[in-house]
């Protein structure tokens, strides 16, 4: 390389190296110091007030229903035959007590015969009107589910597992005396 180059590659540098950082930008607004207490309280609350309402993940009438039980800590139970579409209307429904949630649900559906009660515990959906069994749909009107039965006892544990490791090992011992 020429001392000419050398020279104009040296002064691009010192021309690049004087300039590479930008000014300092103007932090405007409201800043808070540091290790300094407010000069006044300020209420955080830790627990909100729960809203049943809708969601974009409720997709049908039965899931929303269910979530809601969840949330309420309630068992559900779907009885009615059909399952429903979420639509517009359902997600006006913002309440804070599931009792009027579901009153306005049904106001909702009520069209479609749904009922949706909160009984004892137990958050039920059924049809208004009774189920007729026709000939093309016997098994969705004609289901009786099983009754339950109660489980079988546990086993129970033999607490006198040397006599038990003794009863085993013979048999192996005189099966091996016979070899």
């Amino acid at each position: 390389m020429s001392a000419r180059y050398k020279l104009l590659m040296f002064g691009v540098f010192c021309l690049t190296a004087c300039n590479t950082t930008p000014p300092a930008r103007d932090f405007s607004g409201v800043w808070q110091r540091l290790n300094a207490f407010p000069t006044e309280t300020k209420e955080i609350p830790l627990v909100t007030q729960h809203i049943y309402r809708a969601m974009t993940i409720d997709v049908r009438l039965k899931s929303m229903l269910g979530r809601w039980a969840k949330e309420a800590g309630v068992v559900f139970r779907y009885d009615h035959p059909s399952d429903f579409v979420i639509h517009a209307p359902v997600a006006n429904i913002q309440q804070p007590d599931l009792g009027a949630a579901l009153e306005e649900v049904n106001a909702v559906f009520a069209e479609h015969n749904v009922r949706a009660e909160l009984l004892g515990g137990v958050l039920y959906v059924r049809s208004t009107v009774a189920v007729e069994p026709s000939a093309t749909n016997k098994t969705a009107s004609t289901y009786d589910p099983p009754a339950l039965r109660p489980l079988p006892p546990f086993p129970t544990l033999n607490l006198s597992a040397p006599a038990a490791l003794e009863s085993t090992s013979e048999p192996a011992q005189s099966s091996s005396k016979q070899q």
